[in-house]
């Protein structure tokens, strides 16, 4: 069983006080926000593999590093904002940018000289070859 970690969205607890009374405008708006964030993983094992599929829309595979380690596999990359939006007000701002970090804990028995990796359509796929 691997351990599982989620990361919500950022939050702005001011955006209901901000709708409700226009005096509160004049305050400025903070977000709790964390300065990584982890793509949405899925994990499963075959016969065969662990495979590791991650969600990396619109991020480009020279931006992605995979590590495989003992008993552990790195993910990690950068995402870059692709709409140049300076000077603009947002309405609604959900996607999440920057550095992201994975690890992700390995049983032992894989071979660690024996990994695939696909990328495609936005999906990373890493097969792990399981030592039978």
């Amino acid at each position: 069983m691997f351990p599982i970690r989620k990361t919500g969205h950022p939050v702005d607890f001011s955006t209901p006080y901000m709708e409700c009374m226009p005096w509160f405008s004049k305050y400025p708006k903070y977000e709790i926000v964390d300065s990584h964030w982890c793509p949405s993983v899925d994990i499963y094992e075959t016969p065969s593999d662990i495979v590791i599929c991650m969600d990396l829309p619109g991020i480009a595979i020279n931006q992605v590093k995979v590590e495989l380690g003992p008993n552990q596999i790195v993910i990690n990359g950068l995402s870059e904002r692709s709409c140049n939006a300076e000077g603009a007000e947002y309405y609604v701002n959900e996607r999440r940018f920057g550095k992201f970090y994975r690890m992700i804990p390995l049983p032992s028995g894989i071979d660690s000289d024996d990994i695939h990796a696909q990328h495609n359509h936005g999906l990373l796929e890493l097969k792990v070859v399981l030592i039978l």
